[in-house]
């Protein structure tokens, strides 16, 4: 297999590429540009911000607005703990940490009751290396 190279990632943007302009009309343009209403070419720019320099092994964030002030707040997991930030102060929230809910493995924001505030499902206490049957689901709601 040495010299070979895989080909599929590029079938597969290409494939995608096709798709997009099929159904919008429109080809898509390369990462890091943008087409303005005038249809000229402009390059994206995207300023860095910390929110928080202490998210122990954090790997999801989302995005929903979870006071009801109609900003996007900011969802993250990390360890066993899901933090909201709240827009636009970015203040750390603990939605729920430690034996409340230990190994989160994931967690989905929705208004499912309608009053303009998310709530947040986490699914934790799950095991990698045990048998089917464990894991629970949490419903946070403000």
């Amino acid at each position: 297999m040495h010299g070979r190279t895989n080909r599929w990632p590029s079938v597969t943007r290409a494939a995608c590429a096709v798709l997009f302009t099929f159904f919008t009309g429109h080809w898509p343009l390369p990462i890091g540009h943008c087409q303005s209403a005038t249809g000229n070419r402009e390059e994206t720019r995207f300023d860095r911000v910390v929110v928080d320099n202490n998210c122990p092994d954090g790997y999801q964030v989302e995005v929903a607005d979870v006071n009801g002030n109609r900003k996007p707040d900011i969802i993250a997991l990390g360890g066993s703990t899901c933090a909201w930030y709240e827009n636009p102060t970015w203040k750390k929230r603990i939605v729920t940490a430690g034996k409340q809910t230990p190994g989160i493995i994931s967690s989905a924001a929705a208004d499912l009751d309608n009053d303009g505030k998310a709530e947040i499902a986490i699914a934790y206490d799950f095991e990698m290396n045990e048998p089917i049957g464990g894991g629970r689901c949490r419903w946070r709601r403000r």
